[in-house]
């Protein structure tokens, strides 16, 4: 029995909902971000030092990881990289006919490819956004014990 039609409706599931999930984690991101910059605004401004250099370097992190969680939740529209015929931006855009075309197709497997890439491109964003909060963490609270 060929499941080939079932698995890739599963996967295609499946691939949205870590693609969802991909928002919630950049917006957590962000949230532990503001609590970051919190932090920073507490210390003060008349660091000195060690202590200088730490919240310096806790605020560059910081920084990065912002505009790393940011890209996450930005949307993709169009692009030569993800011409699939089966997403929004080629129904916004496509003529009737090439609508009509595009709709008595099979396209799971190409919208499978390019939400894959989709959500690879945010993962990989995260991880190294979750890194960057990370050393941001750790230099902040190194600032706040030394100062």
């Amino acid at each position: 029995m060929d499941r080939t039609s079932t698995t890739l409706t599963e996967a295609l599931d499946h691939t949205t909902a870590d693609l969802g999930r991909t928002d919630t984690k950049a917006g957590l991101i962000l949230t532990l971000d503001g609590l970051l910059v919190a932090s920073l605004s507490l210390l003060g401004t008349g660091l000195k030092g060690p202590a200088l250099v730490l919240a310096a370097t806790g605020a560059v992190a910081l920084i990065a990881s912002v505009v790393l969680a940011l890209y996450v939740i930005r949307p993709r529209i169009g692009g030569s990289t993800y011409q699939d015929r089966a997403s929004y931006a080629f129904y916004a855009e496509a003529s009737p006919e090439d609508l009509a075309q595009a709709l008595a197709e099979d396209r799971r497997q190409d919208r499978l490819q390019v939400l894959s890439l989709i959500a690879l491109r945010k993962m990989r964003l995260l991880r190294v956004a979750g890194d960057t909060t990370l050393v941001a963490v750790v230099t902040i609270a190194a600032a706040i014990l030394t100062r």
